[in-house]
């Protein structure tokens, strides 16, 4: 028996006055009139011709295959599979699968496009309002050698109990999150190249510091300036913000860590920085962005002597928010717990 079903990858967007259906799969879009929204509708599960005729309306049988070729509906002739065994696309959300065929489909924007959008967003922030805290140097060089650090790389969420200092704070973030170089375009303005690699140099990634145990700095939310190396405490970041931030990175731990971590670092991504440059990929750039600074974080944390471990959960609106920041132009992509191991002096 051939059964037909709605296919998953669908959703739907406006276009002016038009509502419009987007397969993920190809991003092809069909402008949708109300018999076929009516009919998909009616199709949220595998379901026999007979089961979508009615009585008051034409039948559906013509249009069903024309539907199955445009990629809108699904077709079995397999009731086992009709009834469990999906395909693999049923592993997608459409907002997944939408996003990464879209790293196919956009690119570099060109010298002409970038122009049209004005100049470029500055790639530093207006000087936060707070005391500002200039880190001790960081140690000269890492204890161990680069190939060292990534065979002994290991997530770990045990913390001993005495606190981070501000050398270990400060060297950790040399190393791992500052501007080596800043250089400057014609076209595209400022470029800044740090010691993980962000895309076409557009410095994107912010990152901020959550003390929870750091000798001689008051527990709270602070900014890092890559460039001065420094940090300027959030007064606007309240303690109730950092007790809900520190209850979210239990529950992300999956109820591992053994105490809070001496510091949370929270990354987030300034997004017109880099959708400026970029078409339809700046999301996916901002994401392979995070992951080179976790990495990089994870290292140098391995050299350092410290406890690395990357979350990805958490409520990032809420820390968002929290930072006082406005989600739709900065929010968080990342986060980072960093502590003192519970075998360290």
């Amino acid at each position: 028996m051939t059964v037909y079903r709605r296919a998953p990858q669908l959703f739907i967007e406006w276009h002016g006055p038009d509502m419009v259906l987007v397969d993920t799969a190809s991003l092809q879009r069909f402008r949708a009139n109300p018999t076929v929204l009516d009919l998909l509708s009616r199709l949220d599960a595998w379901k026999p011709v007979d089961a979508l005729d009615s009585d008051e309306g034409p039948s559906v049988r013509a249009s069903l295959d024309r539907l199955v070729d445009l990629g809108l509906l699904e077709r079995s002739e397999d009731d086992v599979e009709a009834n469990g065994r999906g395909p693999a696309l049923d592993l997608w959300s459409p907002y997944e699968l939408a996003m990464h065929r879209l790293v196919s489909a956009g690119g570099y924007r060109g010298d002409a496009e970038v122009l049209r959008n004005g100049t470029a967003p500055s790639l530093r922030k207006p000087r936060a309002e707070g005391e500002v805290v200039k880190l001790p140097k960081a140690d000269p060089q890492l204890s161990i050698s680069l190939s060292d650090a990534l065979e002994q790389r290991r997530t770990i969420r045990t913390y001993g109990e005495r606190a981070m200092t501000l050398a270990e704070l400060s060297t950790l973030l040399h190393y791992a999150a500052r501007i080596t170089r800043m250089r400057h375009d014609e076209t595209l303005g400022d470029e800044a190249l740090h010691t993980y690699p962000t895309s076409g140099a557009r410095s994107e990634l912010e990152v901020y510091v959550v003390a929870n145990d750091v000798a001689g700095l008051p527990n709270g939310a602070y900014y890092f300036d890559p460039i001065e190396q420094t940090i300027t405490h959030l007064e606007a970041a309240d303690e109730e913000g950092r007790q809900a931030l520190l209850r979210n990175m239990h529950g992300a731990a999956g109820g591992l860590l053994n105490r809070d971590p001496q510091v949370v670092i929270v990354i987030t991504a300034v997004f017109g920085r880099i959708m400026w440059k970029y078409r339809d990929i700046g999301l996916v750039m901002i994401y392979k962005d995070t992951g080179a600074l976790l990495q990089t974080l994870y290292l140098v944390s391995t050299a350092t002597n410290l406890a690395p471990c990357a979350i990805g959960g958490g409520n990032e609106m809420a820390t968002t928010r929290w930072l006082g920041l406005d989600p739709l132009v900065e929010a968080q992509v990342g986060c980072f717990l960093v502590g003192v191991p519970d075998n360290a002096s």
